[in-house]
């Protein structure tokens, strides 16, 4: 199932890369697949700091930008380049996706949705954000942010725990 989510979600990155390409800088696209070359040649000579693999994906964004085809392609050649080796907590995938985590759960998942409503926002839009439905809804998401992890922590060792009770009758 997992192979199908991937392949799924792959396939639709590549159909925006490409029939969202209206021309191709050749010279740009070389340049970036020449980057993310030089990605996978890092991780097979197991450089493991994160630091060439973040710089190098900057540039890789940054010639796929250019060259025509839609840059979220640049984020998938990137993880496929950074270093995963068995998923322990070492590796740099790991490290990077946990670090990464909470910024784009709390921060930037919100703010791409925001910024997808097409609501306008301009200097009289404060006093609107001051009426008290707004505030409730602001303060309901903020509150669930604070208190879901502990919450659907203690339900998932209730969940276990009955399971394990029934499995091993």
């Amino acid at each position: 199932m997992q192979y199908f989510l991937l392949s799924s979600q792959l396939g639709t990155i590549i159909v925006i890369a490409v029939f969202y390409t209206h021309t191709i800088s050749w010279i740009y696209l070389g340049i970036a697949l020449a980057l993310f070359g030089l990605l996978v040649l890092l991780n097979r000579t197991n450089v493991t700091s994160l630091i060439p693999y973040l710089i190098g994906g900057v540039e890789l964004w940054y010639c796929m930008l250019h060259s025509g085809v839609h840059a979220t392609i640049s984020g998938v050649m990137l993880a496929f380049a950074i270093p995963f080796r068995n998923g322990d907590e070492q590796s740099p995938s790991f490290v990077l996706q946990h670090s990464l985590h909470k910024p784009v759960a709390l921060v930037i998942l919100p703010l791409f949705a925001l910024v997808n409503t097409a609501i306008i926002i301009n200097t009289n839009s404060y006093s609107h954000f001051m009426q008290p439905h707004i505030v409730g809804i602001i303060a309901g998401h903020v509150g669930r942010a604070i208190s879901v992890n502990p919450v659907a922590v203690v339900r998932l060792e209730w969940v276990h725990g009955a399971l394990r009770a029934i499995l091993s009758d």
